[in-house]
């Protein structure tokens, strides 16, 4: 659903008509594609299985929902973009695949982004694959603990 959502084969529009015409007796599954529906609210705007997971994780543990992809600044010609920005805060936060994050080039872009971020006053939090899979409490309490002062002043 979400590859499909995200490559613009059907729309959340769609779905929901679909399922309001489908809705009567003998039709099975509608309460299961709505969960999935339901399910994929909290995980929206991830572009990876990673993505996807941190924004589960973040739900569970209470946090609020962040802007996804989000361009927060410029490199000469280059937008930067993050996975994870908390409109109102410094606070970004990236997750780091291996597949994405593993050769010299791609630790050296890596590496000058964050540069960039730190720079431009941005507080950046990476996680790895390993960290979001095998210790999401941490990594989400972390991000909790970098929210904090910034969340208590907008109450």
């Amino acid at each position: 659903l979400d590859s499909f959502l995200r490559d613009r084969l059907t729309s959340d529009d769609f779905l929901h008509r679909r399922i309001a015409a489908l809705r009567g007796k003998g039709v099975h599954g509608i309460p299961k594609l709505l969960g999935v529906i339901e399910g994929g609210e909290i995980t929206r705007g991830g572009q990876s299985f990673l993505e996807r997971e941190f924004l589960r994780c973040l739900a569970a543990a209470g946090i609020p929902r962040p802007a996804t992809q989000a361009v927060i600044s410029r490199r000469r010609d280059r937008l930067i973009r993050v996975d994870f920005w908390w409109p109102g805060t410094p606070i970004v936060a990236e997750t780091l695949g291996y597949r994405w994050h593993s050769t010299t080039a791609q630790i050296a872009s890596d590496t000058a982004r964050l540069n960039r971020l730190l720079l431009d006053g941005k507080i950046p939090l990476q996680f790895t694959y390993d960290r979001v899979m095998h210790d999401p409490d941490g990594a989400t309490a972390e991000v909790a603990q970098a929210l904090r002062p910034y969340l208590r002043t907008a109450s």
